[in-house]
């Protein structure tokens, strides 16, 4: 999710994770949930881990033409 600069800490990026988590559940009935983060963006990283995601791998230099965004995290939510 992205949350446009002037738009941050009013909550909008957690009422979104929430509701597609919501959803997620409610359409697929999952057994788990994997995402792809930068790892540049540590405040996303901590939010998904305050939310039960757990970090599986770091893929360094995943992307590497893209130099702000060479390394990224693979994360896992497997209580639903």
């Amino acid at each position: 999710f992205a949350v446009k600069s002037e738009y941050r800490g009013k909550n909008y990026g957690k009422l979104m994770f929430e509701y597609f988590m919501d959803e997620m559940k409610k359409k697929y009935s999952p057994n788990c949930i994997s995402l792809i983060v930068a790892e540049r963006w540590k405040k996303a990283v901590e939010i998904y881990i305050k939310n039960g995601f757990k970090i599986v791998e770091l893929f360094e230099n995943f992307l590497e033409d893209v130099e702000l965004h060479k390394n990224f995290i693979f994360m896992r939510k497997t209580e639903l």
